[in-house]
């Protein structure tokens, strides 16, 4: 899971740069950490899912919920659980 952030829409800050890598297009690009850092009010990977088993399940619902809502085809949904499944997410 990652969030591609144009910069040019963003002040720079050394506090919301830190820990990002810019790419040559001016984007960022910002990773959830696995474990929850001091001062950090984001929830970690392992807070929010627990294991590799949660993310999936949580994919699972995510796609199952965005297919029931004609978002998104089940054919793509099942690609994006398969690559939840074989993701190093928490493993």
């Amino acid at each position: 899971m990652r969030f591609n952030i144009q910069m040019e829409n963003f002040p720079r800050k050394n506090s919301y740069n830190a820990g990002s890598q810019t790419t040559a297009r001016g984007r960022a690009t910002i990773s959830p950490r696995p474990t929850r850092r001091v001062r950090d009010p984001r929830r970690s990977l392992q807070e929010r899912y627990k294991n590799h088993q949660g993310y999936v399940e949580a994919v699972q619902r995510a796609a199952a919920e965005l297919v029931q809502e004609r978002f998104l085809l089940q054919e793509d949904a099942d690609r994006f659980v398969s690559g939840a499944q074989a993701s190093s997410v928490l493993k």
